[in-house]
């Protein structure tokens, strides 16, 4: 199941696609889901930015633990036996900041929601989308929430593509945030 919303202060369209029907949904309902574990896909982008706030308010209303990461994807050389020469330990130590600067709001909302959270840099070579399945399953999750597109510049964390695959792959509902 995929939940589809325009984000608002106010939730204006929520619609579930399940078997390739998009049916619209009561936006309160989604708040009572009964989600006792909620993993956020951070990428910094403005999308993602509203999956937070979402993902914070869907954790309160449910009084459910948030876990907040993003993903660092470590580019393979041609021949996948090490990192590619242009990912410099300054290229990460600038991405890492960054991650401390998204972290430190989700971490000062989720407080004021007094909401149980943490939050992880996750580093691997995986794809973007295999990392949030497998950490999700792992974590056993009853919900992601992310942004539908992500950051295009010095670094692509998260994009549209990333959350069609996530949606696709992943064994708990997806909620996708525009």
């Amino acid at each position: 199941m995929v939940i589809v919303t325009s984000h608002t202060v106010f939730i204006s369209r929520v619609y579930v696609i399940a078997d390739d029907t998009i049916l619209p949904v009561n936006p309160n309902s989604i708040l009572a889901g009964g989600f006792s574990k909620i993993l956020l896909a951070l990428d910094g982008s403005e999308s993602s930015r509203d999956a937070a706030q979402y993902a914070i308010e869907l954790a309160n209303g449910n009084s459910a633990k948030l876990i907040a990461i993003t993903v660092l994807h470590k580019s393979l050389s041609s021949y996948g036996l090490a990192p590619a020469p242009n990912d410099s330990e300054l290229e990460k130590e600038k991405l890492t900041l960054k991650t401390k600067e998204w972290f430190e709001k989700v971490t000062h909302d989720a407080e004021s929601a007094h909401v149980d959270y943490r939050t992880e840099l996750v580093d691997t070579q995986l794809s973007i989308e295999s990392a949030i399945v497998e950490y999700a399953e792992e974590e056993k999750v009853d919900l992601i929430v992310m942004g539908t597109r992500g950051l295009s510049g010095f670094k692509r964390l998260l994009l549209g593509s990333v959350a069609l695959g996530v949606a696709t792959y992943s064994t708990c509902p997806v909620l996708i945030i525009k």
